[in-house]
C-alpha cells in the first residue's frame, strides 16, 4: 500500500509550495466502513480518488488556500454559486506545474480526467479546464501520476488510459489525440468463496509522462510496456522501443543528457539514443 507516489506529489513555483494532501484524520472512516472492507472482496482498484491540493507560502510555510474546499470552509470561497469558479470535488493526479502564471494540473472527477488551469492569486480560481477522457471498463494503474509537461506552446499529458493529448495551454483547445495500444495481464485469483474472479494488472511505467525532444514527444505510459515517439504536429510514429530488453523490470525515468534518455528499474540502468530511434546504448 506504499506505491501510491500521487500522494507525494509535490511543487514550488513563484515561492507557492504546491502540496497533495488526503482527507484529514478526523475526517477519515472508522475500520468498519464499506469503503475499507471494499479491499477484502473482488474490488478493482481505479484512479477516482478524493485528495485535496493545498498552496502555502514557500518562504514562511502559511497556508494559502485549499482546494477543494475542506468542510468547515464549503460555501464562505464560492459563496454558494450555483456553478462555483472554484473546483469543489474530485481528485488531483499529480502537482501542477506552471505556465503564463497558471498552476496547471490534472483532476480526476468520478473517472473523467480533465486539465484544470488554476490562477495562484484567485485562491485556485479556475481560468479554464478542458475534458480529456474517461476512465476505461477495463481499470488503470490507480497509483500513476499524470505528470503534464510544457514545451513552448504545446501542452502534453498522458492520462495512462490508451491516449495522449496535446493541447494549446494558453486557449485549453486540443490539437490533437493519440492512441496506442494497452498493455496488461489478467490474474486469476479465488475468491472469498471459492469463485473463479479476474483482476487486471499493469505493470509498466509507474507515472505517466510524455517528454520533448525537438520534434519527438517521448511517451511513456503506465499502460504500457514500451517507450513510444511521435511527431509533436502530426502524431505520426517515429520509433518504439521495448522497455525490457534485458528482461529486467524498467519502471521509472531518470533523464534525459546529451541526446540520452536514462530509464531504471530495481535491478538495472538503461541507455537510450534518442536520435538514432530510440536505440539501446547500453543497460546494466
Amino acid at each position: 500500500m506504499f506505491e501510491d507516489r500521487i500522494a507525494a506529489q509535490m511543487s514550488i513555483q513563484d515561492e507557492i509550495l504546491y502540496s497533495i494532501e488526503g482527507k484529514r484524520f478526523d475526517n477519515l472512516p472508522d475500520e468498519s466502513s464499506t469503503e475499507r472492507n471494499l479491499l477484502r472482496f473482488n474490488y478493482q482498484p481505479r484512479r477516482s480518488r478524493s485528495n485535496h491540493l493545498t498552496a502555502y507560502d514557500a518562504r514562511s510555510g502559511r497556508l494559502l488556500w485549499t482546494l477543494p474546499p475542506l468542510e468547515s470552509e464549503a460555501g464562505t470561497v464560492a459563496d454558494l454559486e450555483v456553478e462555483s469558479p472554484w473546483l469543489q470535488s474530485g481528485g488531483f493526479m499529480s502537482a501542477p506545474i506552471h505556465y503564463a502564471g497558471l498552476a496547471i494540473v490534472p483532476v480526476n472527477q468520478a473517472g473523467a480526467i480533465s486539465i484544470y488551469a488554476l490562477d495562484p492569486n484567485q485562491a485556485g480560481k479556475t481560468v479554464w479546464k478542458s475534458y480529456l477522457c474517461d476512465e476505461s471498463d477495463s481499470g488503470a494503474n490507480p497509483y500513476s501520476p499524470i505528470n503534464v509537461s510544457v514545451d513552448g506552446s504545446d501542452l502534453f499529458a498522458s492520462c495512462g488510459l490508451g491516449a495522449v493529448f496535446i493541447m494549446d495551454p494558453a486557449t485549453c483547445l486540443i490539437r490533437f489525440a493519440k492512441r496506442y495500444p494497452r498493455r496488461c495481464k489478467i490474474n486469476m485469483t479465488t475468491g472469498r468463496f471459492g469463485r473463479g474472479m479476474q483482476q487486471i494488472q499493469f505493470e509498466s511505467w509507474s507515472s505517466d509522462t510524455v517528454l520533448a525532444f525537438g520534434r519527438q514527444m517521448i511517451c511513456f505510459s503506465s499502460d504500457a510496456r514500451h517507450i513510444e515517439a511521435h511527431d509533436r504536429n502530426t502524431g505520426e510514429l517515429i520509433w518504439q522501443s521495448d522497455v525490457y530488453p534485458l528482461e529486467a523490470r524498467v519502471d521509472y525515468l531518470l533523464g534525459i543528457y546529451n541526446g540520452l534518455l536514462y530509464a531504471a528499474g530495481p535491478e538495472t540502468i538503461l541507455a537510450f539514443d534518442l536520435q538514432q530511434e530510440g536505440r539501446m546504448v547500453w543497460g546494466g
